[in-house]
């Protein structure tokens, strides 16, 4: 029986499996939607998922927050689906989930976040929500070429297996490219050419986020003009890293990634 299959997942299936946050302290009308991905709980195992969505209650992000944002929004994906089937029985796929963020994010300039799975989602739903910015760290592109026994799911649900089928010319997209792993590079091969999705490549085989995390606050400060001038060459992760934030920061950074045990090479 395969994880997605367990009570214990189903049960987890009932719950919100959505933590909505404000900080009055920002004196902003931004929010920042950050999807989970596939690593939210790893392996796919009962006691991974009890330890990570029932004990801890972990959502991918939590601590990696835009500084700018007034409003939080953190969803996570329990079934590891790419968001196809939404994130509870309620937003039961990713249109209805959209709907849902659609009236929480009314009256604010939104972003959208997410690696892998979760960046897939994002560009998706950023997409239907005419999002400014999009930061998406090697999503996928096409769910039906995916070796996976989910990736039936890739017909269904209005087209959301294809990302291509939903971009907006009027929303800026990141798309952080590890161009040295073979299934980023599989996916990136799918991508059409689109002027406002711009590609940041860096010298690497790591899925998902392609430097040190330390400098994912940064990345969100940045202007999109900042932001596009680093498309136009391939960076090296650490020396990218280190000029976005110096030496010590990125020693710390290093330092918490050992200690965590942060997973940076999950197979989708």
């Amino acid at each position: 029986m395969g994880i997605r299959d367990s009570k214990l997942v189903k049960s987890a299936w009932k719950n919100k499996n959505y933590i909505i946050q404000t900080d009055d302290s920002v004196n902003t009308k931004k929010c920042a939607i950050y999807f989970s991905s596939n690593a939210i709980y790893y392996p796919d195992t009962e006691d991974a998922f009890f330890e990570r969505i029932i004990k801890r209650d972990s959502y991918e992000w939590y601590g990696k927050r835009v500084s700018d944002a007034s409003k939080h929004i953190f969803v996570r994906d329990v079934f590891k689906c790419w968001y196809v089937k939404g994130i509870n029985e309620e937003y039961c796929d990713i249109f209805k989930l959209t709907d849902f963020l659609k009236k929480e994010t009314e009256g604010y300039d939104v972003v959208t976040i997410g690696s892998s799975a979760g960046a897939y989602a994002a560009i998706i739903c950023g997409s239907l929500l005419h999002s400014k910015m999009v930061y998406a760290f090697n999503p996928q592109i096409k769910l039906d070429n995916l070796k996976s026994q989910y990736s039936l799911l890739a017909n269904l649900y209005g087209g959301a297996n294809d990302i291509n089928n939903f971009i907006d010319s009027n929303v800026e997209y990141f798309y952080f490219f590890s161009c040295k792993s073979i299934q980023d590079i599989e996916q990136r091969s799918y991508l059409g050419q689109y002027n406002n999705m711009h590609v940041i490549s860096f010298n690497t085989s790591r899925h998902g986020i392609p430097f040190l995390t330390v400098v994912l606050q940064k990345i969100f400060s940045l202007s999109s003009t900042r932001l596009v001038s680093f498309s136009y060459r391939v960076h090296n992760p650490f020396i990218f890293s280190l000029r976005l934030v110096g030496i010590r920061k990125c020693i710390l950074g290093l330092y918490h990634q050992y200690k965590s045990k942060r997973i940076t090479n999950l197979k989708f």
